[in-house]
């Protein structure tokens, strides 16, 4: 059974991802305050930094999201259906601004331990 955190967690995720699959922003961290959460916690986007929160993501299928661009082509709603795209892949950090933002931090945090 999941504790009343991990629900509200999934509860977060799942409303985040009905945002995203409509074509719209996922907004987090207005969907975390609507949740109960605190509003610093909703800043900080807290949610996307548990572990309950990466097992939500990793149950999406990047075959999926593929499938949903390809599908974008033929769609009378492109902006939308790119949107939607972009956000998920961010989320999943599969996003390539956001792969260069954290290798970078990566490089930075390996010289100052060196």
């Amino acid at each position: 059974m999941a504790t009343l955190s991990k629900k509200r967690i999934k509860d977060v995720f799942n409303d985040s991802l009905k945002n995203v699959r409509s074509g719209k922003m996922a907004n987090v961290s207005g969907i975390m305050l609507q949740h109960g959460y605190s509003p610093s916690s909703a800043r900080a986007l807290k949610v996307t930094q548990t572990k309950t929160w990466q097992d939500c993501l990793a149950q999406i299928d990047d075959d999926e999201i593929i499938k949903k661009f390809q599908e974008i082509v033929r769609s009378e709603d492109k902006r939308s259906a790119i949107a939607a795209g972009i956000e998920l892949l961010k989320l999943k950090d599969r996003y390539p601004a956001n792969k260069m933002k954290l290798s970078a931090y990566k490089e930075e945090t390996e010289r100052i331990i060196e």
